[in-house]
């Protein structure tokens, strides 16, 4: 997948996820749970997050550091999205927001200063173990959003 086509990806993902905000009060998003007790707030703390962890993966690659949170069993993410739930729970509509967008904005900056070897040859970084890197971002990125978005969707719909 070429810089761009990730680049696409992720903004046609990420702007279906703004339209289905578009005209809603921050406090809306905390009004009601959604999925298994989280709200709309919750969810987008939720994909801020795993955003953030990505931004500091790609710094951690570039210096050869560990990476933060890869290659976890199912059970383990679990713990760890409850972990950040009860961690975010509490911010504010507007600090979720802005976290979302901000943590987009960053994600999409370190992108564009990729080469192609570099998010596309699965040997050019060790600590992806033979992944190529585009596919760690694609999992934490626009297949998260897609994952998330039939439940905000239908949020949505019942809004109005």
């Amino acid at each position: 997948m070429t810089r761009d086509e990730l680049i696409q990806h992720i903004s046609r993902e990420y702007e279906r996820l703004k339209r289905l905000l578009a005209g809603v009060e921050p406090e809306q998003l905390a009004a009601e749970p959604v999925l298994n007790g989280w709200t709309v707030k919750d969810i987008l703390a939720h994909l801020a997050v795993w955003q953030s962890i990505t931004v500091t993966n790609l710094f951690r690659l570039e210096r050869g550091q560990p990476l933060l949170y890869v290659n976890l069993d199912p059970k383990k993410v679990d713990e760890l999205n409850a972990r950040f739930y009860q961690e975010l729970k509490d911010w504010p509509p507007e600090r979720v927001l802005g976290d979302l967008e901000g943590s987009y904005r960053q994600l999409i900056n370190r992108i564009s200063l990729l080469s192609e070897e570099e998010l596309n040859d699965p040997r050019h970084f060790k600590q992806l173990r033979g992944r190529p890197l585009w596919q760690l971002i694609a999992a934490n990125t626009y297949e998260h959003y897609a994952e998330h978005l039939p439940v905000l969707e239908a949020w949505r719909q019942r809004l109005g």
